[in-house]
């Protein structure tokens, strides 16, 4: 987040300004009159209250109001792929993806695609983050690349794709 201010004095050409953000003084600096100061802070999902601080040599302390500052999340949720990426013939595949997003996981499609294109929807279960599922392969069952398609929204609306490719060989 960018904080960014003027600061002026009649009298006193270098102030000691300060950035408050939730009652923690979190940055300070000098600055000269008549500039536009800026402090730069990485702040966590939420609300903010904040102001600027600051003093002349003679220590006239002047503030700015104080203002709040909403934080949101506007990316889509993460994800990881843990499961293996080849498999053997007549092996079950398990399928894992860990999916997380500060503000919240709302809905999680997926699909698994097969070596001769065809498409099939995967109903991928949530154990806490993990979201997993298993697929039996047989011995007649088609080798070659298989994808695992995945998205995922969060709860504000954002989302994410991601696939991973899987071998089934023999």
């Amino acid at each position: 987040v960018d904080f960014e201010f003027d600061v002026d004095d009649n009298y006193d050409p270098t102030l000691t300004c300060s950035l408050v953000v939730d009652n923690m003084t979190l940055q300070t600096g000098e600055f000269s009159s008549d500039e536009t100061g800026l402090f730069q802070e990485i702040l966590m999902i939420g609300n903010h209250p904040w102001y600027i601080q600051c003093a002349d040599d003679a220590n006239n302390t002047g503030f700015s109001g104080i203002e709040t500052l909403i934080v949101i999340d506007t990316s889509g949720p993460d994800m990881a792929f843990n499961h293996a990426t080849t498999y053997f013939r007549g092996e079950t595949m398990y399928f894992n993806v860990t999916i997380t997003d500060p503000s919240g996981v709302e809905d999680v499609d997926a699909t698994l695609e097969m070596p001769n294109s065809d498409i099939m929807e995967v109903f991928l279960l949530d154990r806490d983050s993990d979201y997993v599922q298993d697929y039996e392969t047989t011995i007649n069952s088609t080798l070659g690349n298989y994808a695992l398609d995945v998205y995922a929204v969060d709860e504000l609306g954002y989302s994410t794709r991601d696939q991973s490719e899987i071998v089934l060989t023999y």
